[in-house]
């Protein structure tokens, strides 16, 4: 028997799981949004009360859930019939659950409430890119030390390295002053130069990872041309002005040795600026401050990928 809506939710969530939706999970108190438990193809509401549903609570849920296939409901004290109208004008599957904990449909919609197909295994990766797969994870980690350094050489002064056309304002730099064993105006160039520097470094990384990603779309379009040949030369005659895409197949020993030529430059411009200063913790204190912000702020290029700051900082 269910005492609290904690279990609710918990019987709710195995009830999705048993339709098919296998990755049903509680969303949490407190972060619903008038959602309960969400899968990757349904939600549900769930309502521990002591009086029957109206059809508001319908009419609020499926508006909160307005892009999902599948809605479910779950009650514990029933629904009014307005709520049994609102809900099959709306798709929304009602579920009532009683005191033995059975679950039953108890409208059209959740008689024939179908989770999706589980989807294919996937394809097992050929060596060949796996080859590929592990040179773009090098190649991401260290675009992401480039770019810690690189705002991190222009503190403050992002519009220096957000466009490589404007030359810095040496007397605006505020890491000059933390390369106290250089002069003054050494240590000002030196900073420029690492602005450049670490600009031309994650603009070729960048390069870098199209082509990874180009010698896929050119094995693909490779196929495609075979197995669309005719439904192709028709579109082109058809369209005199198309052109099929042609992608760049740059080979994989070019495509390290250009990495590795990157990735040096940027060590040696680490080991310079290090070097430079008598206060080596102070610059790995801002390296590693531009690092958490890069990962607050760039969320689809870093912060999905799980990056520590102090990868930012050489071993």
């Amino acid at each position: 028997m269910v005492f609290s809506w904690l279990m609710a939710e918990e019987l709710a969530t195995a009830h999705m799981r048993g339709l098919g939706f296998t990755d049903a999970r509680r969303t949490g108190a407190g972060a619903d949004r008038g959602v309960d438990v969400t899968a990757s193809d349904a939600v549900a509401q769930v309502k521990y009360l002591s009086s029957p549903v109206g059809s508001p609570d319908i009419q609020r849920f499926r508006g909160a859930a307005h892009l999902v296939r599948n809605a479910l409901f779950y009650s514990w004290s029933g629904y009014t019939r307005a709520a049994h109208t609102a809900a099959d004008e709306l798709g929304v599957a009602l579920f009532e659950v009683d005191e033995h904990n059975h679950v039953q449909s108890v409208n059209h919609a959740g008689n024939v409430i179908v989770a999706p197909p589980p989807l294919p295994p996937a394809r097992e990766r050929t060596l060949e890119e796996r080859d590929e797969d592990a040179l773009l994870a090098e190649v991401h980690r260290t675009r992401f030390i480039t770019w810690a350094w690189r705002s991190m050489s222009a503190r403050g002064r992002t519009k220096y390295w957000d466009n490589a056309y404007v030359t810095p304002d040496r007397a605006d730099l505020e890491l000059p002053d933390l390369l106290d064993r250089l002069p003054l105006e050494e240590s000002r160039d030196s900073v420029v130069a690492a602005i450049r520097e670490t600009q031309a470094v994650s603009k070729g990384l960048l390069n870098v990872q199209h082509a990874i990603k180009d010698r896929a779309r050119h094995r693909d379009w490779t196929v495609k041309k075979v197995e669309w040949k005719v439904s192709i030369a028709q579109y082109i005659a058809e369209n005199p002005g198309w052109q099929p895409p042609e992608y760049t197949y740059v080979e994989m020993p070019d495509l390290r040795r250009t990495f590795g030529e990157l990735a040096g430059r940027l060590a040696a411009l680490q080991r310079d600026l290090i070097a430079a200063t008598s206060q080596p913790a102070e610059l790995r204190r801002l390296v590693l401050n531009e690092a958490r912000a890069l990962l607050r702020e760039e969320i689809d290029d870093f912060h999905e990928r799980g990056y520590p700051p102090s990868l930012a900082w050489p071993a």
